[in-house]
């Protein structure tokens, strides 16, 4: 059985470098404080609790095996440039007073099908600290992971649809769909979710649900 997987950034604990996000969602937004805010070779900026995203995880990873830092980015500069999505993404979170280039190295992460990236990405357009705002844009990186069967963004649909955030009109149906295809990963967060929502449905809603769930197939893009 899969191990069981949690939220590390829950809104409570993000720091208040993003405490404008904080009023936005009571479930979702749970990788916005990566984005924004944690490099990966040193920050004046504190996360209160480490991300749990795969991706970022195989970077930290690196950093501990590698105590050389410029030979680490030499190293992921050169993969990045061989279409390796992974040093792309590594790259994001490297010290960069310039946050263009730092969303450039995300972009191409994202562009080259990583999900944690499409997830990221997602969640920096809808809130608009590197890039300007753009909630069309948002949705369709979001649905890019989401697709992908990548649980975390199922999840964040989810929690926009429960929240009508992002320009969605609430639509709890759709909230439980994301929620639960979230839950078969055994996400804890999106099984609370979508327990929640499951009995504001119709029998007949909940129905409909469970049959797009049987034919939901993933999708690599």
């Amino acid at each position: 059985m899969a191990a069981t997987l949690t939220s590390s950034l829950p809104l409570s604990v993000i720091s208040a470098f993003l405490s404008p996000v904080q009023r936005w969602s009571r479930h979702g937004l749970i990788t916005i404080g990566c984005s924004l805010g944690m490099t990966l070779l040193g920050s004046e900026v504190v996360i209160a609790q480490p991300m749990d995203l795969p991706a970022v995880a195989r970077c930290q990873m690196e950093v501990a095996s590698q105590p050389n830092r410029e030979a680490l980015i030499r190293s992921w500069i050169h993969r990045a440039g061989q279409t390796d999505a992974l040093a792309a993404l590594c790259l994001s979170f490297s010290p960069n007073p310039n946050a263009g280039e730092s969303l450039a190295w995300l972009r191409r992460a994202a562009d080259l099908g990583l999900p944690d990236a499409q997830l990221l990405l997602g969640a920096d357009l809808e809130v608009g600290f590197k890039s300007p705002p753009n909630s069309h844009e948002a949705m369709r990186w979001y649905r890019k992971a989401a697709q992908a069967d990548f649980p975390f963004a199922q999840y964040e649909l989810g929690s926009i649809y429960s929240e009508g955030r992002a320009n969605q009109r609430q639509d709890l149906p759709e909230a439980y769909y994301w929620a639960t295809l979230a839950a078969r990963h055994q996400f804890q967060p999106a099984k609370e979710l979508a327990d929640t929502l499951r009995p504001q449905l119709t029998h007949d809603e909940r129905a409909r649900i469970d049959g797009r769930i049987k034919k939901w197939r993933r999708v690599v893009s």
